[in-house]
């Protein structure tokens, strides 16, 4: 009987070794809170059933898959849509000052004016309303996401879990002597590529066993009142940056690249840009992020 490795410490050579033969037993692994659901047979190729291990680890990768779709399924219902508010809006800008100013929609161009006019007085009422508020509580704002923590965070440690069984596979994938196996651990990884809790992008597994995020080219700009303090090329940069003395975080407060992703992703960017620039404050800074 040969074991798989775990997770942890997997190298080659262990690799190579322990998907050599067929496995009949099933792992030690911890659960982290995945259950372990039979999995319809149609949704894991034969190449993975027929070894124990591979068939467990996929249905527990399968089980997780299926929470964070069901939860992206209601949380990008809208923004998925054909057409929804923030779609057609973007389509009342373009016929309210297409290029050709002959092509104008005058109807839409009146309806536009005034909501933009409508749209900057509530922006600056509602900016005046909770800095008067946050003054009075002594309290210092900070993104806000219009999504549910007390699913998402036991969801996120499902899903690092996940992408730690995903990783493992796609090593098998790469070391195993068994050609059918590795063919479609390959094709299984690629058709259930783990959705990214709350955003419309999923993680893929290369034969190095990688995980992909996605990637924006975006400039991110702070300001504080009327003064430009710096401009950074992508989240990235300008999370690394932040915690620099000059923007006024406490330790441990400045933002993340992954938070700036996030103020952009849920105005409805993803794979086609919806909203630019997407604007905000923070610490008393003022952020405005734009596509390149």
């Amino acid at each position: 009987m040969t074991n798989l490795p775990t997770t942890k410490n997997v190298t080659k050579a262990t690799l190579a070794k322990a998907t050599s033969t067929k496995i009949e037993e099933t792992p030690v692994v911890s659960d982290n809170n995945v259950e372990l659901v039979e999995t319809p047979v149609d949704r894991i190729p034969e190449g993975i059933t027929k070894q124990a291990i591979l068939k467990e680890m996929a249905q527990r990768y399968l089980n997780v898959f299926d929470e964070v779709s069901k939860y992206n399924e209601a949380v990008l219902a809208e923004k998925n849509s054909e057409w929804n508010a923030s779609k057609v809006l973007e389509r009342s800008k373009e016929l309210a000052s297409p290029e050709d100013a002959s092509l104008i929609n005058e109807k839409v161009k009146v309806a536009r004016d005034a909501f933009e006019k409508l749209a900057a007085d509530f922006a600056k009422a509602r900016k005046s309303l909770i800095e008067v508020t946050a003054n009075e509580l002594g309290i210092k704002l900070s993104v806000v996401a219009d999504r549910d923590s007390a699913i998402e965070g036991p969801l996120k440690e499902k899903r690092k879990f996940a992408m730690e069984i995903g990783t493992q596979l796609s090593k098998i994938a790469e070391f195993t002597n068994d050609a059918q196996a590795s063919s479609d651990v390959v094709a299984f990884l690629a058709k259930y590529g783990m959705p990214l809790i709350g955003r419309d992008q999923v993680s893929s597994f290369g034969t190095d066993g990688s995980g992909s995020t996605p990637k924006y080219r975006v400039t991110v700009a702070v300001s504080k009142g009327d003064t430009l303090i710096e401009s950074f090329d992508g989240f990235t940069k300008a999370g690394q940056n932040l915690t620099n003395p000059k923007f006024g975080y406490e330790r441990g407060k400045a933002l993340k690249a992954d938070t700036l992703r996030d103020a952009w992703e849920k105005a409805g960017n993803s794979a086609t840009t919806v909203v630019s620039p997407v604007e905000f404050d923070d610490n008393d800074l003022h952020f405005v992020i734009t596509k390149k």
